[in-house]
Formats: C-alpha cells, structure tokens, sequence
C-alpha cells in the first residue's frame, strides 16, 4: 500500500469513526437535554423536566416547552425526592463557600465581586453578596465605591425577582416565554429536518439559539449538522464548546466536543472533556466506547496518538470500563 493510499485509509477510518460515534449519542443526548424524567410516589404519572428550584417542600419543575409546573415533594418518588435533597445540599455547599469567601476576604476587590455574581441564578443571590461585600471592613474605597454604585440595580433587579437568562436579567414571566418561543423553534427546526429543509431548520436553530442564551439544544443540534452534514469539525467544535459554556455538566455535550476534538487532532482537550464526563458519570456508556475505539485506533497507529496520550487513554479506559 502506497503512503498516499494509507493516508486516506486512515483519515477515512477518522472520518467514519467521527460520524458513527456522534451518531450513537443523537438520542441519548436529545432526550436528556431537559433533565430527567421525574416520576409520582405512586408510579402512576411521571414527566420529562429539568429542576428549577424547591422551595418550602414544592418542587418547580420546567417542562420542555418551557412551563414550569409545581409538585409538592412528598408526591414525588423516593428517588425523585433523594434527587432533590442533593441538589439542595450542593447549593447549600456553593452558598455556603460564597459567604466564606466574602467573610475570609477572599473577595476583596469590585472584580472578585463581579466574578461571583456572574455564576449567580437571581438577582436576590446576587444582591446579597453585594451587601455582604460592602460589609467587609478591608475592601478598598474605589472597590467599595464601584460596588455601591451597582447596589441599587441589583436592588431593583431582586425586588422584581429577576432571574439571570444568558447574559441577560429578566422577569421570570418574560424568561420562561423566551424559553417557550425558542423551544417552539427547535422544535420546528426538527420538522424541517424530517422534510429535508435543512437550511431552515439551520436558521431555526440559530435564532432560537440567541433567544434563549441558557439553553443548549438548538447549538446542540447545530453542532451534530457540522458533524453529519457537513464534516465540519470547527463547526461542531464551536456549537458543543457553547453547549458545555451553558451547561458544563451535560454529559453528551462533553462527549461530542471530546469528538470533534479527536477530528482536529487535539487529543490532550479531548482526554479532559472525557475525564470530565467520566468524573460526573463514571460509567457513561457513550464515553467507554468512544475511550475503547481511540485506544483501538491508537494501537493499530491509525490515530497518531503520542505514548503518553496513549497511557492517558488506556488509565481513563481502564478506570471507566471497572465502573460499568
């Protein structure tokens, strides 16, 4: 076989690998946009949603179409119920580091400030870590001077309990309309798809997209059309890295942007958005695969894998493989 021959033997197995791969998880990773299917005490009802908050023993639920719906905790299933309580008890963790770290002074200056607020849901979290910050007794006069100018917005902002939507603060009415306009546009996007429209339903996702800042399935879709449509793998690297920057634990957002790392050969990204994966699902079918062929390829040497990516791949196979 000639060199030129084997070069494209090998970026044909890639490019094979690449598109069967990411087909695998076009499923999995659609119907778990939205969180989990939540289900009765009595096993009689249950609802594909993602948690928005439970507060006093109610559970509000947000439903792929956007509507939020409340259920009292008590009515919803022992595991449902052992769901909820870690969520709270890992915002309690968060709360509880973000108060430490304004008590400790590890929050001293206006841009520390603006860091923390940035990872807050609604506007009431934020202002109370401003209140906290004008507290501390050891930031400077131009850092407490910056942040009192703000404080007034934030106040306003969570008396009208404004919640943070992308990049944008809204009225929870007006966010969860947005959240309904875009998901109707995906879901039209879908239809066009079936029709064979492809560039509209391209357009849809796109606009839906912008419109809702917090959701990732409009770039998710987008991200599997540069893979599948059109081999593009920057493509696709870009709208999964945007699905991840919106959501960084969702596991098939990780494992495709892994995908599309592996297609632009940059291996060492790849091996931690898996290791990533791997750390919040330790036994994520779609990940063991995808570690199982690399490791393949990269012993056959049809994946220039450098020795020390190929223990990297082997260590993570290995520990990922005993958890299955």
């Amino acid at each position: 076989m000639s060199k030129r021959s084997f070069l494209f033997t090998t970026e044909l197995a890639l490019s094979f690998v690449w598109l069967l791969l990411v087909a695998t998880v076009w499923l999995s990773a659609v119907s778990t946009t939205f969180g989990r299917t939540w289900k009765s005490s009595n096993g009689t009802y249950s609802v594909d949603a993602e948690l928005v908050d439970a507060v006093d023993g109610v559970v509000s639920l947000r439903k792929p179409n956007g509507d939020v719906i409340k259920v009292p905790l008590s009515r919803l299933s022992a595991e449902d119920q052992a769901y909820v309580a870690k969520q709270d008890a890992a915002e309690s963790v968060a709360r509880s580091a973000t108060d430490t770290a304004s008590a400790t002074g590890a929050m001293r200056t206006h841009s520390q400030l603006s860091q923390q607020a940035n990872r807050l849901r609604t506007a009431y979290e934020v202002l109370r870590l401003y209140e906290a910050f004008l507290q501390d007794t050891s930031v400077s006069e131009s850092d407490r001077a910056a942040a009192e100018v703000e404080l007034p917005i934030w106040k306003g902002r969570a008396n009208k309990q404004m919640v943070r939507f992308g990049s944008r603060w809204l009225l929870p009415d007006d966010a969860n309309d947005r959240r309904r306009q875009a998901r109707q546009m995906v879901d039209e996007a879908l239809h066009l798809l079936e029709v064979g429209q492809r560039e509209a339903a391209v357009d849809k996702c796109v606009k839906a997209s912008r419109l809702d800042e917090s959701a990732i399935l409009a770039d998710f879709l987008l991200g599997l059309d540069c893979a599948l449509s059109q081999c593009d793998a920057k493509g696709a690297n870009r709208h999964f890295s945007e699905c991840v920057k919106r959501e960084p634990q969702h596991i098939s957002s990780l494992n495709n942007l892994a995908l599309s790392e592996i297609r632009l050969k940059r291996y060492d990204r790849a091996l931690a958005r898996w290791q990533t994966a791997l750390e919040l699902a330790p036994a994520s079918p779609e990940v063991v695969h995808n570690l199982g062929r690399l490791l393949h390829l990269g012993k056959r040497k049809t994946a220039s894998i450098s020795p020390r990516c190929q223990s990297r791949v082997t260590d993570l196979y290995a520990a990922a493989a005993s958890s299955m």
